[in-house]
């Protein structure tokens, strides 16, 4: 009963207080209250978003071009790579190629001669394969370097 009452007139007061300013709008929480302001909330305007809008994105858009052109570089990179590997991959397909046929004795009359002569020229072209393949690959670092620092 006594919580009742109380209730009842804090509701009075709540409404006395309402009455007298309109700026304050005081929601009754038993003992304590809660204010907030009765101020119009305002919709961002276009100005606002805006300026805003631009703030964020012009350090992006800056930082950003400068990644997608290092990826860009990195990119080209990988594609020199790639090059070079199907590069070897072809050596190594025609290498194996002329093995069977050496072995199968396509090439004419298979004899210890025709053999060995076979082995050392795909040998030969294995070496020369490889070693190009070495020397691509220690050129590509430089190379890599050498585009980031024209990008940058």
């Amino acid at each position: 009963m006594y919580r009742e009452m109380r209730s009842i007139e804090i509701i009075k007061q709540h409404r006395k207080e309402k009455e007298k300013s309109p700026i304050l709008n005081t929601l009754p929480l038993g003992d304590k209250a809660m204010t907030t302001s009765k101020r119009p909330e305002t919709p961002l305007t276009s100005d606002s978003t805006d300026s805003l809008y631009l703030w964020w994105y012009q350090p992006w858009g800056e930082a950003i071009g400068s990644a997608v052109k290092i990826q860009g570089v990195w990119l080209e990179t990988c594609n020199d790579v790639a090059r070079h590997e199907l590069e070897f991959f072809s050596t190594m397909a025609t290498s194996c190629n002329k093995l069977t046929n050496c072995m199968l004795g396509l090439g004419g009359q298979l004899t210890l001669a025709s053999m060995a002569s076979c082995y050392h020229e795909i040998g030969s072209d294995m070496a020369e394969a490889t070693s190009k393949r070495a020397r691509m690959v220690s050129e590509l670092s430089d190379e890599f370097i050498e585009r980031i620092w024209r990008e940058i």
